[in-house]
């Protein structure tokens, strides 16, 4: 019996001790306390992403102001409750209540479900809102468990929050991208006062898989998409502002059930100001002319035209829709440009599909068609990189017409076989393509002609009047008869007596003829034409030093430029001059130059300082008058200064100091032409930025004058 007791006596101790093992690996070490600054610290220091602040205490005391963004799971709730916790056993968990009792239990609760880094908070609220922290009153509202939330992300994530549930949302700017996958209705206040904003990036509002999802009174903002409908359906979205994001508005778009893009989405929703059309089972409609985006679904005979869609997942979608008519419409910078989705005997042309992430996205839609034919047209896509050098139905005359010479393929099944050169801008539509001149040199007196050419891209032919100008001064105007899809050139000749010496710009003006509404291309500058004198007559253009900065003794490179606007080839003498106060110019140097008839050309004159009193002088450049020159009011010009100063003085302070060496350390290896080149650091005149210019002043440092 006594050994019999003995080994009883054993085994229980043993099991004592392997349940104290147990017990000690089940149990992580204990919870720290912290002070209320500690947690603080701990909260605001964004040291710690995965923090979790764990409120305790009753709903009553919750809801009558918290810590932002706590958990709120009381402590008589934990143990059944830990599970909303799973994936924070890792992380700091800061745990309060009122006063600091609760706060303790609930710590000795996490610690037994080995939660590693726990930290009860002494003093609780009530000594956190004694050390000035803030509290937060929640604005989000579960109206059926009557659970609130400081976030709307926290209240869908609930565990509580069921399908069939409402969420309130109170006034003020959310800060979050939200995913909604729960059956709910999200319904702000106000939305002109209720802000969901992206901070730039992401989605703003994502709805997943769940169906009957109610989204009402907000305002949508700033996001790469403000209100996305992935793959839920169908949705009820009522009084929402979408505005400022990269894509406003849209559904997933891709291969799926049709039944996915059936929602209820009325015109109190707007994208920048402009209400979303989405209709369904609709017969015989046109969309109206203020849409911001259009979607038309089990619908037959709808007109879509003359409307603008900008910046939304898609600018026109179509789903089961046949027998309609895209026409018009100006789809620009959207994810996708068009979509048609089982979608078939439908026209679309005369359109603009420009800068749109994808253009055209089909899914077993076929048996559309994509031009009006000949003359007629398709549409315009921004890439489009063909030429138009033929016309024609087969597009084998030679001749422009403003209709690409090969069609653009969007698939195997559908075909713009005229895709247009240039954005549809209605039937009445023309437009000049390039201007050239028969000369860009022109002896006053002498005609100039300019050669225009026109395309008419309009369904009609038109008469009009085509001007040519140099500058603003009329070379001719001529009355045109041009057919429609069809292109000319027009020669437009004038005479340049009474026209000055000097460069003219030379452009082309047509029309507008009635009714057309885009000018944009009418009028079009090309080229330059120099009108030069029947006589001897030269000019100084410009006067360039080649350092603004000095040292005296120092020499500097001062380039001339003369120009000939006479009609005879010319050798002349050019001299450079500095300017003393209050005297005369003080010839510097002087070189002879050759000028071609209508030619410049550049000579370059050395100032050697060695004398020359310290001082700022103007140079001026003078060409000789030419023999027989009448006009030698531009033989000279003053342009540029000089400081001349002591050798090393960089920045033209009028002393040498270490200021002047850090200029030459900024330009420290350059040459003329190169970036952050200072021809003023260039102290030794080698043409280069060096040590030598850092010894030159050193030699000089202190120098003044």
């Amino acid at each position: 019996m006594l050994v019999f007791a003995s080994v009883l006596l054993l085994t229980a101790l043993s099991l004592c001790v392997v349940g104290l093992l147990r017990l000690r690996m089940v149990h992580a070490s204990p919870y720290t306390n912290i002070s209320v600054a500690t947690a603080y610290n701990m909260i605001t220091s964004g040291l710690y992403p995965d923090l979790v602040v764990l409120d305790v205490r009753w709903q009553y005391e919750y809801d009558g102001g918290h810590i932002y963004g706590a958990v709120w799971i009381p402590v008589s709730e934990l143990d059944a409750r830990i599970g909303e916790l799973a994936g924070h056993e890792n992380h700091e968990v800061i745990v309060y209540c009122k006063s600091g009792g609760r706060s303790v239990t609930a710590s000795g609760i996490l610690d037994s479900h080995n939660f590693t880094k726990v930290y009860n908070m002494l003093g609780g609220i009530l000594a956190w809102q004694s050390a000035g922290y803030p509290v937060w009153i929640a604005t989000v509202h579960n109206v059926n468990t009557t659970f609130n939330y400081d976030t709307i992300q926290a209240a869908l994530d609930a565990p509580q929050t069921l399908d069939g549930h409402t969420i309130l949302v109170d006034a003020g700017t959310y800060r979050e991208h939200v995913v909604v996958n729960k059956n709910v209705s999200l319904i702000g206040e106000n939305k002109s006062n209720i802000i969901i904003d992206g901070s730039g990036t992401g989605t703003v509002i994502r709805v997943d898989d769940p169906s009957y999802i109610n989204i009402a009174n907000f305002t949508v903002q700033n996001g790469e998409y403000g209100i996305f409908l992935n793959t839920s359906f169908p949705n009820t979205l009522r009084n929402n502002t979408i505005n400022n994001n990269t894509y406003n508005f849209g559904v997933r778009t891709e291969s799926i059930y049709d039944m996915r893009y059936h929602h209820d989405v009325d015109t109190s929703n707007t994208v920048d100001g402009k209400p979303v059309y989405w209709w369904v089972d609709q017969q015989n409609r046109q969309i109206p002319p203020d849409a911001g985006y259009v979607a038309v679904v089990d619908s037959k005979n709808i007109t879509v035209r003359d409307l603008n869609l900008t910046k939304n997942v898609q600018g026109v979608l179509f789903s089961n829709t046949t027998d309609s008519m895209i026409r018009n419409v100006t789809v620009s910078n959207n994810e996708y440009g068009i979509v048609l989705h089982n979608s078939h005997n439908n026209a679309i042309f005369h359109n603009n599909l420009v800068n749109n992430t994808n253009q055209v996205a089909l899914y077993e839609s076929s048996s559309n068609t994509w031009d009006g034919g000949y003359p007629s047209g398709g549409n315009y896509w921004s890439g489009y990189t063909d030429v138009d050098l033929f016309c024609g139905p087969y597009q084998n005359i030679t001749r422009s017409d403003g209709i690409g010479d090969t069609s653009y393929v969007i698939d195997a099944n559908n075909t713009d076989n005229y895709p247009l050169m240039k954005p549809y801008g209605g039937p009445h539509d023309l437009g000049i393509v390039n201007v050239t001149t028969s000369e860009t040199l022109v002896v006053q007196g002498q005609n100039l002609s300019i050669n225009a050419k026109i395309v008419n891209y309009g369904a009609n032919s038109e008469v009009f009047n085509v001007t040519a100008y140099a500058n603003t001064t009329i070379i001719q105007t001529r009355t045109i008869t041009l057919t429609n899809r069809n292109s000319t050139t027009v020669t437009l000749t004038g005479n340049t007596t009474g026209l000055a010496k000097g460069n003219y710009n030379i452009s082309a003006e047509v029309g507008p003829v009635p009714s057309e509404i885009d000018t944009t291309d009418n009028t079009r500058t090309d080229g330059l034409v120099k009108l030069i004198l029947q006589e001897h007559d030269i000019a100084i253009t410009n006067v360039m030093p080649y350092k603004t900065v000095v040292g005296r003794g120092c020499n500097v490179p001062i380039s001339v430029t003369a120009e000939n606007w006479g009609n005879y080839t010319e050798t002349f003498n050019a001299t450079a001059y500095y300017n003393p106060e209050n005297a005369s110019g003080i010839p510097i140097e002087t070189q002879t130059g050759s000028l071609t008839i209508g030619g410049s050309t550049t000579v370059t004159l050395t100032w050697n300082t060695t004398g020359v009193p310290y001082g700022n002088y103007a140079i001026t450049a003078k060409a000789t008058p030419l023999p027989n020159e009448t006009d030698t009011s531009d033989n000279t010009l003053t342009e540029g200064w000089i400081l001349v100063t002591v050798v090393g003085d960089v920045n033209g302070d009028a002393r040498v100091s270490v200021a002047d060496m850090v200029q030459v350390d900024i330009a420290l290896g350059t040459r003329p032409g190169d970036p952050n080149h200072n021809p003023n650091a260039d102290v030794n005149d080698d043409g280069r930025i060096s040590i030598a210019d850092m010894v030159q002043i050193d030699i000089h440092l202190g120098e003044k004058w």
